[in-house]
C-alpha cells in the first residue's frame, strides 16, 4: 500500500504517517522505483498521554491482536527485553498464541489473540503477577524525509 492510499483507508494525516515512518512505527517499510509501500497493517498507537504499565502494555497487545493491528516495543517506548517478557507472559497464559514456531517477540505480528484472550480483555481484570522491571520510555528514531 502507498502513503496516499495508507492515508485514505486509516483516514490519518500524511504529517502523521511521516510521523510514524520516522519513528518506526511501521512495519516492512520498502522502496522500489520511488514508491513507498508500507504494506497493509496500520500500527495500534496508544494515546500518548497514556500511562504505560505493565498491565496497560498487556491490553494494548490483545487489543492490537484483536483488531488485527501492529503493534511493537518501539510504538509503546519500552526496551525490547520487557516488551518480550510481556508476550511470552500473555503466550504463557494462553491469551495469544504464535502462528509460527519461530516468531521473533519484537511485536505482535504472527500471533494472534485467543478466546481466552478475548475474554480476559473484556473483562479488563488484569491478574497476570506483575512483572519485575519498570516501565521507562524509551525513544526510537529512523530519520527519514519524504517529499509530498
Amino acid at each position: 500500500m502507498t502513503l496516499t492510499e495508507a492515508r485514505k483507508k486509516w483516514k490519518i494525516s500524511y504529517d502523521t504517517l511521516c510521523y510514524w515512518l520516522d519513528l518506526g512505527y511501521l512495519p516492512n517499510v520498502s522502496v522500489e522505483n520511488g514508491i513507498v509501500d508500507i504494506g497493509n497493517v496500520m500500527p495500534y498507537i496508544p494515546n500518548a498521554n497514556s500511562n504505560i504499565t505493565s498491565e496497560t502494555v498487556r491490553k494494548y497487545i490483545l487489543k492490537a491482536c484483536s483488531e488485527f493491528k501492529f503493534i511493537s516495543w518501539k510504538i509503546l517506548n519500552i526496551s525490547e527485553e520487557q516488551f518480550k517478557a510481556i508476550l511470552i507472559q500473555l503466550e504463557d497464559r494462553k491469551y495469544i498464541q504464535r502462528n509460527l514456531p519461530d516468531t521473533a517477540f519484537t511485536s505482535n505480528e504472527n500471533f494472534t489473540i485467543t478466546e481466552e484472550g478475548e475474554e480476559f480483555l473484556k473483562k479488563g481484570k488484569f491478574k497476570l503477577n506483575e512483572l519485575e522491571f519498570d516501565l521507562k520510555r524509551k525513544y526510537c528514531s529512523l530519520k527519514m524525509k519524504f517529499s509530498k
